[in-house]
């Protein structure tokens, strides 16, 4: 039997180059122990997939949620080119509360820019309300919610900047910037200042996985990672294969269910992946990782 399984397995991987089809079957073990690192920094531990950095590599985490460790003590993402520390995670939940690490030092900015995500991998999660911060406008100002700061910026005083709740248009001031903070703490404008406000985070929901593809991967004591060749969320269980989407439902478990068979798998064997650009269910494969070795 397991003679025929490497025999499948090979013919499988005749798409890819020829070296990866004699060494994948048994590197793809390492990926299993590899991918079983995860990412800790600070008070941020345990993160695993969808995010990768540090001593877990980029294979094991999606494109675009790369974790760093800065001075071995605060984790920080980037998204849209702004920096953000990572202040907890719910894994369970896929909930992230962040704080702009610019704006943790203070909202007298170098550089005014509003905080926008990447809507393919984040939206706001419930509990999260923007505000406004404007900086030289005229005085007085309708509707502000603090009294009015004073910012030195570039060598220049931006007098009579205001904070206001929402997504307002900077109109007559100089500049305008969005922040999101907690709901909760938007009433305590005034008695706490928007410094303190704003270390407190805000909560951002990630996209990846949210049809539970992991969870059921996982249970079945497979790890999940990116797959390159296909772009999408891929499962490798305990002995290399790929799980569809379920360890249980690995190559070597098929093969065991179906009998011996030189073709391997039967063609209606489907792995039930979805993303959020494609929804079709997709055939069960091999996964050639080794190929795009990262990390």
């Amino acid at each position: 039997m397991i003679k025929s399984l490497l025999n499948w397995s090979i013919i499988t991987f005749l798409s890819f180059p020829f070296h990866c089809a004699v060494i994948c079957f048994s590197s793809n073990i390492e990926w299993y122990e590899r991918c079983g690192k995860y990412f800790s920094c600070g008070n941020v531990t345990n993160v695993g997939y969808p995010f990768w950095g540090g001593t877990r590599p980029k294979v094991c985490g999606y494109p675009g949620l790369e974790m760093i460790c800065e001075d071995n003590a605060t984790a920080e993402i980037e998204i849209m080119g702004l920096k953000y520390q990572v202040l907890d995670i719910n894994q369970s939940a896929q909930i992230v509360r962040l704080a702009r690490d610019d704006l943790v030092e203070g909202i007298c900015l170098d550089q005014f820019e509003s905080t926008v995500l990447n809507t393919e991998l984040f939206e706001y999660a419930h509990g999260t309300q923007n505000m406004t911060v404007l900086y030289g406008c005229p005085a007085p100002y309708d509707g502000a919610m603090s009294s009015p700061f004073t910012c030195k910026i570039n060598g220049v005083n931006e007098t009579d900047a205001y904070v206001l709740e929402g997504d307002v248009d900077p109109s007559f001031c100089n500049a305008g910037v969005l922040v999101p903070v907690l709901e909760t703490l938007v009433d305590q404008i005034g008695n706490l200042s928007l410094s303190q406000i704003v270390r407190k985070g805000f909560k951002v929901k990630y996209r990846v996985d949210d049809d539970g593809f992991c969870s059921e991967c996982e249970a079945s004591k497979g790890r999940c990672l990116f797959d390159p060749n296909n772009n999408e969320t891929s499962c490798i269980c305990p002995d290399g294969n790929a799980g569809y989407p379920a360890c249980s439902k690995s190559i070597t478990a098929i093969a065991a269910s179906d009998g011996e068979s030189s073709q391997g798998p039967k063609e209606n064997k489907k792995r039930p992946y979805k993303d959020n650009n494609n929804k079709s269910n997709k055939k069960a494969k091999v996964v050639c990782w080794e190929c795009n070795k990262t990390g």
